[in-house]
């Protein structure tokens, strides 16, 4: 997911621009890790998990110095 999502954030650079990509993983993230915190099975949990993996990565992609 990870590996996906830092070939996709070139994408988002150029069709929202680089703060706003950064605002749109930020968002991913937060609303992810709620969502793993609350969950009461394996299989949100997972999924939760694994698009975390599209907010995290986004962020050093875009912007280098977060990393």
């Amino acid at each position: 997911c990870a590996a996906l999502s830092c070939w996709l954030t070139h994408l988002l650079d150029q069709w929202l621009g680089q703060k706003k990509t950064i605002f749109v993983s930020c968002f991913i993230s937060f609303v992810t890790r709620i969502w793993s915190a609350v969950t009461n099975s394996w299989w949100h949990y997972f999924i939760s998990r694994f698009f975390l993996g599209f907010g995290v990565s986004a962020e050093p992609a875009t912007f280098p110095i977060y990393a």
